[in-house]
């Protein structure tokens, strides 16, 4: 690649990365003139829904905890609702990662494990399947893991199609669906 090529493509990458950046920058900002601190949201997430970043297989324990003592009080919509959703979410996701990894591109990779710790991270997770959701790394990962075998890609995709309706029929029924 010659010098010019080059530097046409470091510009548009530098281009795409400042670009990406500017819906957070304006998200910072309105709330900086609304509230005078941009990161008040954080404050807010604190203080009204005890939201706090912590270290992520804690996050874990405490929905396995949720979801054992859940289901043996018989609280099925909580148990169908949030804490099964999530743990779902949370171990699929990370088996997704995990077995596609050596395949996936390094920076969708870099990208999913910084988004993986993200989501993972808050004190009191109620969204996991939600927030997953948008994750667009993991449609390649799905390709990757279903590409030698068709029945593979049958599996994944009624699995999906069969978590999907599960989660719309409990949300329905009017279950703690977030």
């Amino acid at each position: 690649m010659d010098r010019k090529a080059f530097t046409n493509k470091l510009i548009l990458a530098m281009v795409s990365l400042v670009s990406v950046s500017f819906g957070l920058l304006a998200y910072l900002y309105i709330n900086y003139n609304v509230t005078g601190n941009a990161f008040q949201f954080s404050i807010y997430q604190r203080e009204h829904w005890s939201q706090r970043f912590y270290f992520f297989f804690d996050t874990v324990r405490y929905q396995i905890e949720y979801a054992v003592n859940t289901f043996k009080d018989a609280d099925y919509r909580s148990f169908l609702g949030l804490w099964l959703p999530n743990l779902s979410a949370i171990f699929l996701v990370l088996f997704m990662m995990l077995r596609s990894a050596k395949k996936l591109n390094p920076a969708y990779m870099a990208y999913m494990i910084a988004y993986f710790v993200y989501v993972v991270a808050p004190t009191w997770l109620l969204s996991a399947p939600r927030y997953f959701a948008v994750a667009f790394p993991l449609a390649f990962a799905a390709v990757l893991l279903t590409e030698d075998k068709r029945w593979k890609d049958i599996l994944l995709t009624t699995l999906f199609i069969a978590g999907g309706l599960l989660y719309l029929a409990v949300f329905v029924s009017g279950y703690p669906v977030y």
